[in-house]
């Protein structure tokens, strides 16, 4: 009886050498799944921190609105991406400098009836947001706000 306890004991001591490579295994794909989710994360956060700039930009051309007649009657029917005049020009390449050279910019303002002696202000900023969307991803943000005249 002995012999047959000793015997089924030393068979069971330590794992096999299946029981190691399926552990590995398991772990290695651990590993490529946290590191995806990583590369995910920083991409999302890429276009948060674009969406931020976007905002102080906009948010940066409609406080110059309020100081600058000048600015207030540039007219933009469409989104300019080089060019503009004076404090947009120097504006635009912020932007670009910050976004990208594909980003565009526009401020359109006009008389506003209700309430009277006002003008709306509309500033739109465009950029390309392909990394976290993949292909062609154009993201657009338009903020207004109404200005004493």
């Amino acid at each position: 009886m002995k012999t047959m306890k000793t015997i089924l004991t030393s068979r069971q001591r330590g794992m096999s050498m299946i029981e190691v490579l399926v552990a590995i295994v398991i772990l290695g794909l651990g590993a490529l799944g946290i590191a995806a989710l990583q590369a995910r994360a920083l991409k999302g956060n890429e276009s948060s921190v674009q969406r931020t700039q976007a905002v102080i930009a906009a948010n940066y051309l409609l406080d110059a609105a309020r100081n600058d007649a000048t600015l207030r009657a540039t007219n933009q029917a469409n989104p300019v991406c080089n060019g503009g005049n004076g404090l947009f020009a120097t504006w635009l390449t912020d932007l670009q400098r910050n976004m990208g050279a594909g980003s565009c910019g526009q401020i359109q303002c006009a008389a506003n009836a209700n309430p009277a002696g006002t003008t709306l202000c509309t500033v739109t900023v465009q950029w390309d947001d392909s990394r976290i969307r993949g292909g062609n991803a154009a993201e657009q943000l338009q903020l207004s706000t109404l200005l004493q005249s």
